[in-house]
């Protein structure tokens, strides 16, 4: 009588390790065309957010990233996806747009063009001006 190895408990463990987890990179220079390794980063967040599942990290080089990151996928219990700046570079994310193209209008008021239809309401508006860091006023009627 031939004995048979028991394989399903080995089977059980192999299937209960976790697949190995990738690390995408994101850099103002890459390319969202790119494979999102250190060598060719993205160039969005957007697009590692994408491509990020279960256990993956989300490498971010040094800049300001200008868009709204909407994640595809969800981490898992003791599998997130971690986002997190390169070691020791400052990452900024924001929803701001430069505005260029001012000029002087007249009484110390300058004028720019603004791109799109931004969202408005009865309560709110969705505009706002920042000069240097700093948010400024925009020129109204009556005052």
């Amino acid at each position: 009588m031939r004995r048979h190895c028991k394989r399903w408990p080995l089977l059980a463990l192999l299937l209960a390790l976790p697949a190995s987890a990738t690390t995408w990179w994101v850099a103002t220079t890459g390319d969202d065309k790119a494979a999102g390794s250190e060598a060719a980063p993205f160039r969005t967040i957007s697009r590692a957010a994408e491509a990020a599942v279960a256990g993956d990290t989300v490498q971010i080089r040094a800049g300001v990233y200008r868009e709204t990151v909407r994640p595809r996928n969800s981490g898992q219990p003791g599998a997130p996806i971690t986002y997190r700046p390169a070691r020791g570079e400052k990452v900024t994310i924001s929803g701001a747009d430069p505005i260029t193209g001012w000029q002087a209008d007249r009484d110390q008021v300058y004028r720019a063009p603004m791109a799109g239809d931004f969202y408005c309401s009865a309560l709110n508006y969705a505009e706002q001006v920042f000069v240097d860091g700093q948010m400024v006023n925009l020129a109204r009627w009556p005052n």
